[in-house]
């Protein structure tokens, strides 16, 4: 690369300054090429060049300045344009080698159904790059950091180590475990007083009764969202483990049930099907468990005069004995069981309003956390348990408001995929 950047050096080897001219015109051709907008032209672009290292790469100027000890304006005047004419000639070759990946890039997701953009890359020049362990540790939590999340640049869910370490964490979110890091308490009298009975069959009888059990939590550390209360819901629906499954990832029915949405587009599709297998011959671009994609949904709150967006990234796949889900109320334990995880994806060109839409009629709101984990009814082929728990971020709503709003939100959703699907 060197050698393609300054072979101006050729015929000037005894010049003491050539290794470090040749290293300085790279680094900051380089580093003028990785930060300017692919907007700017090749002139602009080298107009800044000039700038910084106009004298530093000497070329046949060199000659001019130290064969001259004391150049006049003209001969000053003469190196400069020399220089311009080598800069430009060096950065017409640079440019384009510096821009192109050192490898093949990571094998682009299939495309999406919906009318947005269906890949990162298909407009970004650099290869995808997997997250650093700081990152991938801090994305994967239950709860981002803040610095981490001001950080993302919406690339940290194409990997299968992160989707696999989400819904890992998802799993953990829904179980007793979680009282390590939230604070749970009942939202209604009726759990309270159910969970104070201590009496499983109690519990189960009401279950059945269709009643819906009900905590609000809130996280014991600080993170993205810290402020905001999380909500959780068991409840029994009319559908099987994998059915419910399949009805959470088809955005083409999101509207049966929320009747809120005015559709859910598939922007990104890594991998179709929840029960494919990761070493199977229907896997996809990340070769993973089940069926992974990035989705934006569209709302009209009541009462709201801006409608919503959301990007979420969303995977599903079948529980394995590893998961450690344990029995659930009903019964159920991993087998044949579900778990969907849905978490905002923010940063880079996934961090403003879509092209669609206009700024002042729309607000970006987020699913910080969705997690659905889906067991079996034992006896009952065509129901399922499902314990979910949602945590959102909606600027539109109050903060006084959030828990309130959060809680019939959940119980909202129970009761509409009741009323569609039994």
């Amino acid at each position: 690369m060197q050698d393609e950047v300054c072979d101006c050096f050729e015929n000037n080897s005894h010049s003491p300054i050539v290794a470090t001219s040749t290293n300085t015109v790279f680094a900051q051709s380089t580093s003028i090429v990785e930060r300017d907008s692919p907007k700017k032209s090749l002139s602009q672009s080298v107009q800044y060049m000039i700038r910084g290292c106009c004298f530093s790469c000497p070329g046949a100027s060199y000659d001019i300045y130290h064969t001259n000890r004391n150049p006049s304006n003209d001969h000053r005047g003469e190196a400069v344009l020399i220089s311009l004419r080598t800069l430009k000639q060096r950065a017409e070759k640079v440019i384009p080698k510096i821009r192109a990946p050192a490898k093949a890039p990571q094998r682009l997701p299939e495309k999406g159904t919906g009318s947005g953009d269906t890949s990162i890359t298909e407009q970004e020049e650099r290869p995808l790059t997997e997250p650093s362990p700081a990152i991938l540790a801090g994305i994967i939590q239950p709860l981002i950091p803040t610095n981490i999340w001001k950080s993302l640049t919406g690339r940290e869910f194409f990997f299968p180590s992160t989707l696999t370490g989400l819904i890992q964490t998802g799993i953990k979110t829904v179980l007793p475990q979680s009282d390590e890091f939230i604070d749970w308490s009942p939202a209604d009298t009726k759990t309270k007083k159910l969970f104070e009975l201590n009496d499983n069959q109690a519990i189960r009888n009401a279950l059945e009764d269709d009643d819906v059990l009900v905590w609000v939590g809130k996280f014991k550390n600080e993170g993205h969202g810290s402020h905001l209360p999380i909500v959780k819901t068991t409840s029994i629906l009319p559908l099987s483990p994998k059915d419910m499954a399949s009805l959470l990832m088809d955005s083409s029915k999101v509207q049966s049930y929320n009747k809120m949405s005015l559709g859910r587009n598939d922007e990104v599709i890594f991998q179709q099907g929840i029960n494919t297998e990761a070493d199977g011959p229907e896997s996809g671009a990340l070769a993973i468990d089940g069926e992974a994609k990035i989705v934006r949904n569209l709302t009209k709150p009541p009462l709201s005069k801006k409608l919503m967006e959301f990007v979420t990234v969303m995977y599903a796949r079948r529980l394995k004995p590893e998961d450690n889900v344990g029995v659930g109320i009903m019964g159920g334990d991993y087998e044949d069981g579900y778990a969907v995880i849905s978490r905002a994806v923010s940063g880079g060109k996934w961090g403003g309003i879509s092209e669609e839409g206009e700024e002042s009629e729309r607000t970006r709101s987020e699913i910080l956390l969705g997690m659905n984990l889906i067991r079996t009814v034992p006896g009952e082929a065509n129901k399922s348990e499902v314990t979910a728990v949602t945590h959102c971020n909606s600027p539109s709503v109050p903060k006084m408001l959030a828990k309130t709003v959060g809680v019939k939100g959940a119980v909202d959703f129970v009761r509409d995929i009741r009323a569609e699907f039994s």
